[in-house]
Formats: C-alpha cells, sequence, structure tokens
C-alpha cells in the first residue's frame, strides 16, 4: 500500500503530546486589522517552553514559519500558508521580580502585563499599555512614542538562536533605532528582563485612563487596523502630511484612510491585503508628489508568496 507522506507529516505534527496544534486556521482572527488568509499549522504556545519547543518542532520537520504576537502591527497576506506560524499572545502568568527588575515571557501581552505590574506597585512603562502587542514585539519595533520608547527599559533578552542555541544578550549589544531593534544574531526573542520602578498603583491606572481617553478620543482604536501605518519623518508627522494631502476618507474596497486620524487605515468590514496596499501605494505616491516626502512603512507586510 502506498504511504501518503504528507498525510504522515501532518498527523505527527497535529498530534503532538505537548502542544495544540490548528490545522488550517484562520490568520485573521488572530489580527488586529481582521485580515489574512489561513495557515497549515497554528500553535498558540503559553510559556516560554512552549514557545522553545514550537519552534524546534517546526524546524525538525523542515515547516517555514513565522512568529506572530498580537498581530498589531502587521498587515497579513490573504493567500493562503501553507507552513506555521507560532503565536505568543498570552496574559502574564509566570514571571518573576527582583530589585527592579521584572524576569517575562516575550509573548506577555503587553497591556495585561502593565496592569499585573500596577497591582504590586510597580510601573515605568505604562506609557505602552496602548500596544495591543507582546513583550517581543514591542522590542522587535521599540514600541513607544516620539520621546521614548521600551528600549529604555530593557536590561537584557533571551534568544533562541536559529542556530538551536539559547543566548543572553544586553540592552548595549542590540542595535536600537526609531521602530526597530536588530538582533545580533539571528533568532527569536524568549524572554526579557525589563527595569520597572516603584509607582502607585492609583497612579498608573490613573495614568492608563487618561491616555486611553485620549486614544478614544483621536484615534480609530475601536476598529479594525494596525495602528499607526506610517514612521513619522523627521521634519512633521505622517498623519499631517496625509491630511493636508486631502487622503482622509480615501478608500479601496473596504481599506480606508481613516477619517479620525489619517495615519490609520482601518478595515470598514471585509478589507484584504490587497485593497490595504493599494491605499498605501496612492497615499505614498500623493504625499510624495505633494510634499517629496518619501513615507515608511511602520506596518510589517507579511507576504505569503
Amino acid at each position: 500500500m502506498k504511504v501518503d507522506t504528507q498525510l504522515a507529516e501532518d498527523i505527527a505534527l497535529a498530534e503532538h503530546d505537548n502542544l495544540n496544534i490548528e490545522m488550517w486556521g484562520n490568520l485573521a482572527k488572530y489580527s488586529t486589522f481582521k485580515i489574512g488568509g489561513k495557515a497549515k499549522y497554528i500553535i498558540k504556545a503559553e510559556n516560554r517552553t512552549q514557545f522553545i519547543e514550537a519552534i524546534r518542532l517546526f524546524v525538525s520537520h523542515d515547516v517555514p514559519f513565522y512568529i506572530l504576537g498580537g498581530a498589531s502591527n502587521v498587515l497579513i497576506d490573504d493567500k493562503d500558508w501553507n507552513g506555521g506560524v507560532v503565536i505568543t499572545k498570552t496574559p502574564p502568568t509566570d514571571f518573576r521580580y527582583e530589585n527592579g527588575i521584572v524576569e517575562v515571557f516575550a509573548g506577555d501581552y503587553l497591556p495585561a502585563l502593565i496592569h499585573k505590574l500596577a497591582s504590586w506597585d510597580l510601573g515605568g512603562f505604562e506609557f505602552l499599555v496602548g500596544v495591543p502587542g507582546t513583550v517581543g514585539g514591542a522590542i522587535v519595533m521599540n514600541a513607544g512614542t516620539s520621546t521614548k520608547g521600551i528600549c529604555d527599559f530593557v536590561e537584557k533578552i533571551e534568544v533562541l538562536g536559529k542556530d538551536g542555541g539559547l543566548y543572553l544578550i544586553s540592552n548595549k549589544e542590540l542595535q536600537w533605532g526609531y521602530r526597530h531593534c536588530k538582533l545580533p544574531i539571528d533568532g527569536y526573542i524568549v524572554r526579557a528582563w525589563l527595569k520597572v520602578f516603584d509607582k502607585k498603583a492609583q497612579d498608573i491606572l490613573g495614568f492608563v485612563r487618561e491616555h486611553m481617553a485620549w486614544r478614544r478620543e483621536h484615534q480609530p482604536i475601536d476598529m479594525p487596523c494596525a495602528g499607526s501605518f506610517f514612521k513619522n519623518p523627521e521634519e512633521t508627522a505622517a498623519g499631517y502630511l496625509i491630511d493636508q494631502a486631502g487622503l482622509k476618507g480615501y478608500r479601496v474596497g473596504d481599506a480606508q484612510v481613516s477619517t479620525k486620524h489619517a495615519n490609520f487605515i482601518v478595515n470598514l468590514g471585509n478589507a484584504t491585503a490587497s485593497d490595504v496596499l493599494a491605499v498605501v501605494s496612492h497615499v505614498k505616491e500623493v504625499v510624495k508628489d505633494k510634499f517629496g516626502i518619501t513615507l515608511e512603512e511602520e506596518v510589517k507586510f507579511i507576504s505569503h508568496s
């Protein structure tokens, strides 16, 4: 009898004892943009051990894969992905605090972590509460404001190298930049040690309430989107340029430049990745023609080609 080797491989992966593996799951449900095709294998890693095991499983079976945290700063291809995805977004349940440093899993959901630390009267990076992503994703993107980022709070990180080894990397070994962080080795952030400070919970939560109220008033955070779409040029804000170019409300299909904040592209219901990319292309072209400035995307496009 002829054996279907691909079927045997699928069964071997799907029946892995320690991991919950979803076959041909819809990636759109994990994305804040609510856009994306299906992936052949989806593993939701809830802790450091599962995360490392998931990566090593895909590597050992030669399955191409990528990592999704909060999927809040990405646009996922509509095409189906004949590979694996490791999803790490999880509430913080297993972290340690000692001498002003908190050790956390890279997949910890950042807003939940900020609230959890507040319950211990610890704070410092609550300005990131509006970033609906994970600690690891925030580090990779150096999430923050125009004046400070998570780079100011990272003591060190643990990285699973593509060679299979685990490495501890200090803040000074990381190459920080505006909305990016370059690791000295190819790999995946597993844990982070973050600097925190004694701060009353009522002060932290008061700031959080004010910050989120401001965001709700000025940004379309109640709609499917990926946050600020373009990096701010040195000269001025990307949203200002897009607004002055008369592009608020510009739409292709169900992808639209927000009428509330021009640096947000929102999904009105059934937008595709192609719709979003068409809006992006038009916005960049018009802003370039009008102001001579080339906008650079902050949101990352994950291609399944």
